[in-house]
C-alpha cells in the first residue's frame, strides 16, 4: 500500500502523523509539565509571604520577651518598686502606650529608673501630666522622645523614655 501512493500523498501522511505526535505529545507531557511548573510557582509564592509572616511574627516574640524579661527584673527588686511598676503599666494601659522596657541606671545623683514607652504623642504628654499630679513617690528628671523607624515593616512609631527618681516615704 505504501509503494502505491504518490509523492505527495506520503508527504501528507508523513505531515498529518507528525502533527498527530505532536498534538499527543503536547496533551500528554507539556501540558501537564506546564500546569506543574505554574503549581509550583504559586506555592513558592505561598512559601515566601509565610516565612515573611515567620519572621516579622518571631521578631515580635522576640521584643515582647525582651520586655517581659525587664518587667520580670524590675518586679524581682524591692515590693515598692513593684508596686510603682504596676501602677505605672495600668496608667500606660489607660493612655494606651505600649510598655517598651524598664531599667534601672545608676547616676551620680542615685539611682534612676527609665522607664521606655511607645504610643501617640498627646497619648503621652497626658500619661506624664497624669504621673506628675497622681503619684507623689517619684520625681520625673527627664523625659526623651524618639521617633522610630523600622524598615523592615515600614513602620513608624514614638518612643518615650521617662527617667524618674523614687522618692522613700
Amino acid at each position: 500500500m505504501w509503494k502505491n501512493l504518490s509523492f505527495k500523498q506520503r508527504f501528507l501522511v508523513f505531515a498529518g502523523a507528525t502533527a498527530l505526535l505532536l498534538v499527543l505529545g503536547y496533551v500528554l507531557g507539556v501540558s501537564k509539565t506546564i500546569a506543574l511548573y505554574q503549581e509550583n510557582k504559586q506555592l513558592a509564592s505561598l512559601v515566601s509571604v509565610g516565612e515573611e509572616q515567620l519572621v516579622r511574627s518571631i521578631g515580635r516574640l522576640s521584643e515582647e520577651k525582651q520586655r517581659i524579661d525587664s518587667l520580670k527584673q524590675f518586679y524581682s527588686g524591692d515590693d515598692s518598686d513593684a508596686f510603682l511598676l504596676q501602677l505605672l503599666v495600668k496608667k500606660a494601659d489607660y493612655y494606651q502606650l505600649d510598655v517598651i522596657a524598664v531599667n534601672e541606671e545608676t547616676q551620680r545623683t542615685g539611682l534612676i529608673f527609665v522607664y521606655t514607652l511607645e504610643g501617640k504623642y498627646r497619648n503621652m504628654i497626658r500619661f506624664l501630666k497624669d504621673i506628675e499630679v497622681s503619684i507623689h513617690s517619684m520625681n520625673v528628671v527627664s523625659v526623651a522622645y524618639q521617633r522610630m523607624e523600622d524598615r523592615r515593616t515600614k513602620t513608624v512609631s514614638l518612643n518615650m523614655k521617662l527617667y524618674f527618681n523614687k522618692h522613700n516615704l
